[in-house]
């Protein structure tokens, strides 16, 4: 029989592993709640209901970009800084202390 397979993957690290399943869909736990709780975050704090819908529209496209790299790739280092600020990319979180900037 041809069944639809659905996957719950844990994070990132199991996506990029599924590259190549023969999988119908997945839902990522890590990232699904992290939305939820950013979400219920910015509403408590009284942002608009607009701009929490346009943060988590960004943020998810800024996410999946990234994840087709990785995914293409199969390495989950694809993305890594350096590369996403020569792609041209504008947002990113500040870089790590293993990239090579210290403190002061």
């Amino acid at each position: 029989p041809k069944a639809a397979i659905f996957v719950r993957a844990y994070d990132r690290r199991l996506l990029v592993r599924l590259r190549d399943a023969p999988v119908s869909g997945v839902t990522r736990e890590v990232m699904d709640s992290a939305v939820r709780m950013a979400r219920e975050a910015m509403d408590a704090v009284g942002v608009d209901i607009g701009e929490i819908d346009r943060s988590e529209a960004a943020y998810r496209k800024q996410d999946a970009d990234r994840l087709a790299r990785q995914r293409k790739l199969g390495d989950l280092s694809a993305a890594t800084r350096q590369q996403l600020v020569a792609a041209g990319e504008t947002w990113f979180p500040a870089p790590s202390r293993r990239e090579g900037n210290e403190p002061g």
